[in-house]
């Protein structure tokens, strides 16, 4: 996004003391309006006619703004002077962009595969979704640890809860059921249970 760069001592610029006092806040707010409508829409400092009513904008303040020397009036509006040199340009700023979409697009080829930088679109991840709930008592070591089994990872706290549980039929069911469980129920409470 190009920025409209403004000066620091644009109040005490020449060109600024030369508009009366009376009409210099309406003539100075529509320059900074139509100068960061042009640097968004990179017209190179170009200021169509129609934008003036959409920026609230009066010909008098524009009329103002050229006989200042801020602005030079055209058929169709008016041109910044001195744009160039001052503020961004469209070839430039295009050009930045293009650079900046290229090296984005090398960064995430290069992500491909990497499980630790893209383990949102790696299928062969096995890192956990991120468990921030902790409970009194709950077995929190190794929790971030997975197992994995036949193509299907399970967590720690399950594995210890397999362990104990004396049916050991239709696994992914029963994990479903624990992790519902395990919502409102400490571990340790859990694994009693099971060894009961």
């Amino acid at each position: 996004m190009p920025w409209f760069k403004v000066d620091d001592g644009l109040a005490s610029k020449i060109e600024t003391t030369r508009i009366p006092r009376a009409a210099r806040p309406a003539a100075m707010g529509l320059w900074v309006l139509a100068g960061s409508w042009c640097a968004q829409q990179l017209t190179d400092g170009h200021f169509p006619t129609h934008m003036l009513d959409e920026l609230a904008g009066t010909q008098e303040s524009a009329d103002w703004l050229v006989a200042a020397g801020y602005w030079e009036a055209l058929a169709d509006g008016w041109q910044f002077v001195a744009w160039e040199g001052q503020q961004p340009l469209r070839a430039a700023t295009l050009e930045s962009r293009r650079k900046n979409t290229e090296k984005v697009a090398n960064w995430r080829n290069k992500q491909v595969g990497n499980p630790v930088t893209n383990a949102g679109t790696n299928p062969k991840e096995t890192l956990p979704p991120s468990r921030t709930r902790t409970r009194p008592n709950q077995v929190q070591k190794d929790s971030v640890q997975r197992v994995e089994r036949v193509g299907h990872v399970y967590s720690v706290e399950f594995e210890s809860f397999w362990e104990v549980y004396p049916r050991h039929q239709a696994k992914r069911d029963a994990e479903k059921a624990f992790e519902k469980v395990q919502r409102t129920t400490e571990l340790d409470v859990i694994l009693a249970g099971a060894r009961s």
